[in-house]
């Protein structure tokens, strides 16, 4: 092939590309839109949204469980943990410290509640300020 015609096709390959992820960011956004609507204002008495913010929605969830971006991993980019992998961890070492201090025998019933009491008024806010401080150093 020649020269003219490989540009000519990555060049028709990126506007396609552009096309359908713009097509894809739109469907999406309805997606949620409509899946909010139909679900939120009869199950919690949440006020109906628009398409723009549907938008925010879906971005905040693509931040909040995702991130942007990805890639294979190339260029020496550490992966972060996302936060099942965090909580996992966080898990274990809660467990074994309970266990040596103060739950010998108390049972995983107990060591289960104590875990999300402590997640939810502590663990949350150090995941996040853990996630903003690996931000910070990228």
């Amino acid at each position: 092939m020649s020269k003219k015609k490989v540009t000519a096709k990555k060049v028709l390959g990126i506007i396609g590309m552009t096309i359908g992820g713009i097509a894809l960011v739109v469907l999406m956004t309805f997606a949620v839109m409509w899946l909010w609507n139909a679900l939120m204002p009869s199950l919690f008495g949440l006020p109906v949204i628009t398409y723009w913010q549907g938008l925010g929605l879906a971005a905040l969830g693509r931040l909040l469980l995702g991130g942007f971006g990805g890639g294979s991993g190339g260029g020496g980019h550490k992966k972060h943990p996302r936060r099942s992998e965090f909580r996992k961890e966080f898990r274990r070492e809660f467990r074994k410290e309970m266990e040596k201090e103060a739950c010998k025998g108390m049972g995983e019933a107990w060591f289960d509640d104590a875990y999300e009491d402590w997640w939810t008024n502590e663990g949350q806010q150090g995941f996040e300020a853990y996630m903003k401080e690996k931000k910070g150093e990228e």
